[in-house]
């Protein structure tokens, strides 16, 4: 059954817009948050500005990333082995997040595998009894999935599990 009403067609081309305007403005924001990241004097800052880079990932859905590169390194620079543990699990919620808008959105995303991997192989050998769970459920659920895609990954998953297992 085919719709010729234009009406419906014109309906359907506004969620479209509406939704690309959203994207855009949403990737907007974040390319703002990212730029504010300088700013951050105390974990404290750390653990508020990565709550709200969670919620804009939220509301995203788009499994392409402005500034991916960027967005990496401050993710890995919100592992530094010197931060409490809650700023380690309020990063590793933005990763979970990162990663599951890609797995939805069917985005061939281990080509960035090495780009996150930066920060989140290192934190497994230093992660606290409270991190490991969720640095292991990660792997789990998002990463070991890859399976051959991440044969250029594995020695530096292997070099990081190793240490960390207890």
């Amino acid at each position: 059954f085919l719709f010729n009403d234009t009406s419906t067609t014109e309906i359907y081309t506004e969620q479209i817009v509406g939704s690309v305007r959203c994207v855009q403005e949403t990737g907007k924001q974040i390319v703002s948050t990212l730029a504010s990241f300088e700013k951050i004097k105390e974990w404290a800052d750390m653990g508020y500005w990565l709550q709200k880079i969670a919620r804009q990932i939220d509301e995203y859905k788009c499994p392409d990333l402005p500034e991916k590169i960027t967005f990496a390194k401050r993710l890995a620079q919100c592992l530094n082995p010197s931060l409490p543990h809650g700023v380690h699990l309020s990063a590793l919620e933005v990763y979970r997040l990162i990663f599951k808008n890609m797995r939805e959105a069917n985005y061939n995303w281990s080509e960035d595998m090495a780009l996150f991997s930066i920060g989140l192989f290192p934190l497994f050998q230093y992660a606290t009894f409270q991190v490991k769970p969720v640095v292991r459920q990660l792997f789990q659920e998002y990463v070991l999935p890859l399976s051959r895609e991440l044969i250029p990954c594995v020695t530096g998953l292997v070099v990081s599990i190793l240490p960390g297992l207890e």
